[in-house]
Parts: structure tokens; C-alpha cells; sequence
């Protein structure tokens, strides 16, 4: 193996690493894709600047279903955002083991790809956390919050 070739190996190895170091400090999201947890607030955000022009002045039960209509959406957009998370940590893993795959030894190939998959799974468990909490805050924060700003009008 050239010293290259291991240069490279190590390096991959490396940033496969601190990858994974930097993942366990609090993985949020790709940069093409959304936070799940943060969606609820995303989506409380464009409700209100968008959607609420009669807020403050409409009956509890019209409110009722329009809150009832924004969790729906809430929900949607959490899952499409981890979703988007999903796909993009296994597309990285497939395009780090077609580069695992041109390593010179054995070992080396074994060792990059082992630390791609575990790094791959690292992304997706945290991705299910900020799922959760976001489907959590869709049904607890952002309803009790829609429902408020829809009777009392958007703060």
C-alpha cells in the first residue's frame, strides 16, 4: 500500500470518526433537510403569518378545527423531514462505500466500512429522537399554542 493510499485510508477512518464525534454532540439535520424537532415551530410560524388573518375573533369550535387541521399538517411535515434525513444518511453511506470499496487492503476496506454503517446508524437514531420529539411537541406545545393564538389572537 502506498503511503498515499494509507494516508487516505487514515484519514477517511478520521473524518468517519469525527463525524460520528460530532453527530453524538446533537445531529439536528443535513443542510437540505429540516430538523424534525424544530418543525412545530416552523409550521406555528407560517400559520401565523400566512393563515390567520380572523385569529382573536373566531368561535372555540371553529378553532377547534383549524388546530385540529394544523396538528395534521404538523405531523406531515415532521415526517418528511426525517424522512429527507433518512434518505440522505443512506445515500452518504452508499457513496462512502463505493469509496470504502477503492481502499488497497482488506482491512482497510473492512475498517472504512464498518465506520460509514456505524456512522450511518448513529444519524438515524438520533433522526428517530428528533422525529419523536417533533410528533411529541405536535401534539402537546404547538396545539396548546395554535389553539391560544387561534382565540386569542397570534401574539
Amino acid at each position: 500500500m502506498t503511503l498515499r493510499m494509507r494516508t487516505c485510508a487514515v484519514w477517511a477512518s478520521l473524518g468517519l470518526w469525527f463525524l460520528a464525534g460530532s453527530a453524538r454532540a446533537g445531529f439536528t439535520s443535513f443542510t437540505e433537510c429540516e430538523d424534525p424537532a424544530a418543525v412545530p415551530g416552523q409550521v406555528f410560524t407560517t400559520i401565523a403569518a400566512d393563515a390567520s388573518f380572523q385569529f382573536g375573533a373566531l368561535p372555540e369550535k371553529v378553532c377547534n378545527g383549524i388546530t385540529k387541521k394544523g396538528i395534521s399538517t404538523c405531523k406531515t411535515q415532521v415526517k418528511a423531514a426525517a424522512k429527507c434525513n433518512d434518505v440522505t444518511a443512506g445515500s452518504n453511506y452508499d457513496i462512502t462505500v463505493k469509496q470504502c470499496g477503492q481502499l488497497a487492503t482488506s482491512s482497510d476496506r473492512k475498517l472504512c466500512k464498518t465506520n460509514a454503517k456505524n456512522f450511518m446508524q448513529l444519524i438515524k437514531s438520533l433522526n428517530k429522537t428528533n422525529r419523536q420529539n417533533g410528533l411529541t411537541d405536535c401534539n402537546a406545545g404547538f396545539e396548546a399554542q395554535l389553539q391560544d393564538a387561534c382565540i386569542n389572537g397570534v401574539p
